[in-house]
């Protein structure tokens, strides 16, 4: 039902609404850089850490480097053994969680934060209860439901409903770049 003041009359199925927004919420997270993005406003935005270590970076060149791990574990034969590529492994996916969990540190949402966190973001957004899943919603996204232009009987018309950035995703996010120009700033 649209929640814009006066209306409250539009209404549409539910469940097909839910999995337009729900697939928003999750191609969002699953857009590079999008995670570090949207913590580094909240960062930038509580000027808690104004002049702290580049995190997103960080994250990004550890990444790298489990990618070079991963190479070389591949390789006919292996370049590295089996007790060295799990040493370094583990450092790296130890320092991965310390920096996550440092990049997430200025998100005042518990609920946002343990999705900034997820590595599995579907199985963590399933997992998220109605409440949590709602809050998401309502810091990243504004949905419009509009009245139909003709009547289409009882047939979804996925076109009346809106879904944008929110008004803090769009300025502080965003900050004017469409969806997806983050990925070379992160």
């Amino acid at each position: 039902m649209c929640r814009r003041e006066g209306c409250m009359k539009v209404t549409v199925t539910g469940e097909k609404v839910d999995a337009m927004v729900e697939a928003t919420v999750i191609a969002l997270f699953a857009t590079p850089g999008f995670r570090g993005s949207l913590s580094s406003a909240y960062r930038e935005r509580s000027e808690s850490q104004a002049n702290g270590p580049d995190i997103s970076a960080r994250i990004a060149d550890l990444e790298a480097e489990r990618d070079e791990l991963e190479a070389m574990r591949a390789q006919d034969p292996p370049t590295i053994t089996l007790r060295a590529y799990a040493a370094e492994d583990q450092r790296i996916e130890k320092a991965l969680d310390e920096l996550r969990a440092s990049e997430v540190a200025a998100v005042t949402s518990p609920t946002l934060q343990r999705m900034l966190r997820a590595t599995d973001l579907e199985n963590s957004w399933t997992a998220a209860d109605l409440m949590d899943r709602r809050e998401v919603i309502r810091i990243l996204l504004d949905i419009t439901i509009n009245r139909p232009t003709r009547n289409t009987g009882r047939r979804f018309d996925p076109r009346r409903v809106v879904v944008e950035p929110s008004d803090f995703l769009r300025e502080d996010v965003l900050q004017g770049k469409p969806l997806g120009a983050n990925d070379q700033a992160a």
